[in-house]
C-alpha cells in the first residue's frame, strides 16, 4: 500500500470489542475534527485529547470566548473528550504578554500542549482496556506531537502522524515568492532549526504518516521519508456543505454589466499564488471579469491593484456568509503554490461551482470536466484560463453540471480509509 491513496476498506471488518481503539492528540479545531469524528463513529475512539473544547450552550458576547465557539462538534458530543480549558486560556495570555515573536509563539504553544496532554491522557486505563490482540494508538498532528508519540512508543503504542502540510517546502515556497515579488512585503521571518528538526524525530518516531494530497506526499519524498511509511487520504467535506444544489445557470455572452465573477477566498497571501493572480487581472482589464478577493490580507499590495476597477477586495468573511459568495461566484480560482490540501475546492464544488486551481494541492478538479488544473501558477496560465471562461460560457455551464462532492470525500470514505491504515500499521508493528 506504500504511498498509495488509502481506500475501500471494509468499516464492518472490525468490530467494538476487537478493534483497535485510538488516542487523538489534536490541537485546535483542525479540518473540523474530521479524523476524531471518523474513529467516533466506528466505536474506534478511546478519547479526543484537545486544547480547548466549548462546554457551553449558550453564546455570550465576549471576543476571546467567541474565538473559541467553534472549538466543538455535535458528532462528538457523546465521545470522550479530553480538554484543558483554564490550561490553555492561561498560556495563551501568557504568550501574548511576553510579546515573543510569530513563529516563537507557534513553538511555545506546541510545546505547552504537549506538555499538558502528556498529564490528560490516561495511558494505562487505555492500554489496559485495549482487546485482546490489538494495540493501542496514537494519533497525532505534525509539530505538536513529538513528546506524545516518544511516550506511545515506549508504552508500545501504535501510532500515526497527521502531517498538516507538505512540510520544510511550504516555507521555501514562500520565501521564493517574496523575492519574486518584493513589492508584496518583506520576507517573512523563518523558524529556528528546532522546528523542523523535531519534526523529522515525529517523522522517525511514526509507524504511518497521513498525508492529505499527492503534492504532500512528494514533499514528504523528497526529504528522505520512505514512500511505503506514508498514506494518502482526502480530507472530507463538511456535511453541512454537501446538500445537493443545482447547477449553476450562466448567460450566453459575459459583458460589462454581467461580468464573469472570479471568487477567490482564503487567505490572501503569496503563498495562495494572489501576486501572479493580481497581475493577470491587470493584463484582463479589458474583458468583462471581475475578481472577488475574500479573506484576511497577509501582503500589502502595489496600490494600483487596490484602486483597481475589476477587483473588489472583501476582506475577511464570516462564515454564515460564505454561501452566499459561493452562490453568486461564476467560477472559484484556488492558484497556490502548496497547500496540504485546500478544503475551499470541495467547497466550491459543493456548490456546484467550478474551480480553477494548480496541482500543488488536494485532487479535486477533474481537468476540463469540473474545472480547470494550472500546469504552473504564473500570470500568464491564470490569463489564459479566465479567458477561456469569460470566452465560453457554455463550458463553465457543462463543468457546473458535472461539480459536487463524490463520495471520496465524504466522512464516511475518511474513516474507511484511516481504519485501513491502522491496520497496516498494527500488522507492520506487529512483525517487528
Amino acid at each position: 500500500m506504500g504511498g498509495r491513496q488509502v481506500r475501500d476498506a471494509d468499516p464492518h471488518s472490525t468490530t467494538r470489542g476487537s478493534q483497535p481503539q485510538v488516542v487523538c492528540a489534536q490541537l485546535g479545531a483542525r479540518d473540523h475534527y474530521a479524523f476524531p469524528r471518523s474513529l467516533h463513529r466506528r466505536a474506534a475512539l478511546a478519547a479526543l485529547v484537545t486544547d480547548f473544547w466549548w462546554p457551553w450552550n449558550g453564546t455570550p458576547d465576549f471576543p476571546l470566548i467567541d474565538r473559541l465557539r467553534g472549538r466543538s462538534h455535535l458528532d462528538l458530543r457523546d465521545a470522550r473528550v479530553l480538554a484543558m480549558n483554564l490550561a490553555t486560556l492561561a498560556s495563551e495570555a501568557i504568550l501574548r504578554a511576553t510579546r515573543r515573536s510569530p513563529w516563537e509563539q507557534i513553538i511555545r504553544n506546541n510545546e505547552s500542549f504537549q506538555t499538558r496532554a502528556l498529564r490528560r491522557i490516561p495511558w494505562q486505563e487505555i492500554t489496559a482496556a485495549q482487546p485482546a490482540g490489538s494495540r493501542p494508538v496514537l494519533f497525532a498532528y505534525s509539530y505538536a506531537a513529538l513528546d506524545l508519540l516518544r511516550h506511545a512508543k515506549s508504552l508500545g503504542w501504535t501510532t500515526l502522524l497527521g502531517q498538516i502540510d507538505p512540510g520544510p517546502l511550504d516555507l521555501r515556497i514562500a520565501t521564493q515568492q517574496h523575492r519574486q515579488w518584493p513589492e508584496f512585503g518583506e520576507v517573512p521571518q523563518l523558524p529556528t532549526s528546532r522546528y523542523f528538526d523535531n519534526w523529522q524525530r515525529e517523522l522517525e518516531l511514526a509507524d504511518r504518516i497521513i498525508v492529505n494530497s499527492e503534492w504532500s506526499r512528494q514533499a514528504l519524498l523528497t526529504e528522505g521519508v520512505a514512500t511505503e511509511r506514508i498514506d494518502l487520504i482526502p480530507l472530507p467535506c463538511k456535511e453541512a456543505d454537501t446538500q445537493d444544489h443545482p447547477p449553476k445557470e450562466y448567460p450566453d455572452t459575459f459583458t460589462p454589466t454581467r461580468p464573469l465573477r472570479v471568487l477567490f477566498l482564503g487567505q490572501v497571501n503569496l503563498r495562495k499564488g494572489v501576486p501572479a493572480l493580481l497581475a493577470a487581472m491587470e493584463n484582463l482589464a479589458e474583458l468583462p471579469i471581475e475578481l472577488w478577493l475574500a479573506g484576511p490580507l497577509k501582503i500589502e499590495p502595489p496600490a494600483r491593484h487596490v484602486a483597481a476597477p475589476n477587483i473588489r477586495w472583501l476582506g475577511p468573511i464570516a462564515r454564515n456568509a460564505v454561501g452566499q459568495l459561493y452562490r453568486d461566484a461564476d467560477v472559484f480560482v484556488f492558484p497556490t503554490h502548496s497547500d496540504g490540501f485546500g478544503l475551499t475546492q470541495l467547497e466550491a464544488q459543493a456548490w456546484r461551482l467550478p474551480v480553477i486551481a494548480s496541482r500543488h494541492c488536494g485532487e479535486v478538479v477533474d481537468d476540463e470536466v469540473n474545472g480547470m488544473l494550472l500546469d504552473d501558477v504564473t500570470s500568464a496560465s491564470i490569463q489564459a484560463a479566465l479567458r477561456t471562461c469569460c470566452a465560453n460560457p457554455e463550458i463553465l455551464q457543462q463543468w457546473s453540471q458535472n461539480s459536487g462532492v463524490t463520495t471520496r470525500f465524504r466522512l464516511a470514505a475518511t474513516g474507511d480509509s484511516l481504519m485501513q491504515s491502522i491496520q497496516y500499521a498494527q500488522c507492520a508493528t506487529a512483525h517487528r
